[in-house]
């Protein structure tokens, strides 16, 4: 503290004898170093902005719509320019979520709108075919990233006339996915996808849609069958998942209770490749603290009761399970096993010494 005082008092000294034209210098300076500190501080780092909306001007009435469910979901970073709204790319889905069911636009051209509206009567039959063709594409891709968990998408159509005497013309589709959040597109997604592509274009089946995952590389219906015995693998995987979250919600009720559930493809005779025959299997493993607290709350006390009690709350358990079939596209469940038993609880301490 004495060294800063010993360094100030003599500096505030020569400034005081120094003439008015230093001083005033001096001033200058010092203000120019405390805006030039102030402006680097509040300089913001640059944000990768997208259009809400593409190809859409917005109305005033529809700008006040927008900004007032921004302004209501804490999303402040939004821009304005020439009748469009600009958010952060990073955060699209934020200011998506936040317009999810309060807002629609009832005058959004799509690019199809705008090939038929600035068509020209010099374009060629295969010029304009073309470019409806691109622009369906826009348009779907759109479509496809309003189903939630995908933050880009892009769709390529292709078509090709068949040798020999028929010259059918065959369509096949490509849809480029990348998940949210660097997720993994899911079969669900995947299958959901193949299906609106299908339905957009006339002519397209499901079959000769591929959908690839740009986060993994992973891809969906990339060979001639429904699915090879890699993706039936990662099917069966992802409906794993899925089935135990099911049966998990609905034993929500009962605490610690374990939950195995299973999925396997079955051989089938080589003639019969219309499905693939699946055998699912799940195993309820029930505390017996739960049976005990249900047995209590009956007043249930002798040994019969609590063991009609104990029957009865499996019953109940495999009547719920069993009303959660999981449905596995292109495979038939040809076998399906229950097993619901009561389990010993254990302690923390039987844990560790196990």
């Amino acid at each position: 503290m004495n060294l800063i005082q010993q360094l100030i008092i003599p500096a505030f000294q020569r400034f005081r004898e120094a003439s008015f034209r230093v001083r005033a210098t001096a001033a200058i300076c010092l203000l120019l170093i405390i805006v030039s500190f102030s402006a680097m501080a509040l300089r913001s780092p640059s944000i990768e902005m997208v259009p809400l909306h593409e190809n859409h001007e917005f109305t005033n009435t529809e700008i006040t719509q927008v900004t007032q469910h921004f302004v209501a979901a804490g999303l402040n970073h939004w821009e304005l320019k020439s009748k469009q709204i600009f958010i952060p790319k990073q955060q699209r889905i934020e200011y998506l979520t936040a317009l999810d069911g309060k807002f629609e636009p009832h005058t959004l051209n799509s690019d199809v709108d705008s090939v038929l509206n600035n068509g020209s009567i010099l374009d060629t039959q295969s010029l304009r075919e073309m470019r409806l063709r691109n622009a369906r594409e826009k348009d779907l891709a759109r479509i496809i990233m309003q189903i939630p968990g995908v933050e880009e998408a892009q769709i390529n159509i292709d078509d090709h006339q068949q040798r020999g005497l028929s010259g059918k013309t065959e369509m096949t589709a490509l849809a480029a996915i990348k998940a949210s959040q660097n997720n993994e597109v899911t079969l669900e997604m995947s299958e959901a996808i193949r299906e609106v592509t299908a339905a957009r274009f006339a002519g397209l089946d499901r079959n000769h849609v591929v959908v690839v995952d740009l986060n993994t590389g992973h891809t969906f219906g990339a060979t001639n069958s429904n699915y090879s015995t890699s993706s039936l693998d990662m099917a069966l995987r992802n409906y794993e998942r899925w089935w135990r979250g099911r049966i998990s919600n609905l034993l929500i009720d009962i605490p610690n209770v374990r939950i195995e559930v299973g999925l396997y493809p079955v051989a089938k005779p080589e003639s019969d490749t219309a499905s693939q025959a699946v055998k699912a299997s799940v195993s309820v493993g029930i505390p017996d603290s739960y049976i005990q607290q249900v047995a209590n709350n009956r007043r249930a006390t002798s040994i019969q009761q609590q063991q009609a009690t104990a029957n009865e709350v499996k019953q109940n358990v495999i009547e719920l399970v069993q009303g959660v079939i999981p449905v596995v596209p292109h495979t038939t469940i040809e076998e399906f096993d229950v097993h619901v038993a009561r389990i010993l609880d254990l302690t923390a301490d039987q844990t560790n010494n196990s």
